[in-house]
């Protein structure tokens, strides 16, 4: 898939310390995080 960084935007919610602290469902706090980090990440390079 080919996103356009000027119209596209990444939305991570509720990625603050005290909710990924909890216990979460359907998947663990941890594999949303290592999931997030590199889209993040990428979007950042993607935008300069």
């Amino acid at each position: 898939m080919d996103l356009d960084p000027r119209t596209s935007a990444l939305v991570a919610i509720d990625l603050q310390n005290g909710v990924v602290g909890r216990d979460t469902r359907p998947r663990p706090a941890s594999e949303v995080l290592a999931s997030a980090r590199p889209l993040a990440a990428r979007f950042r390079a993607a935008a300069g």
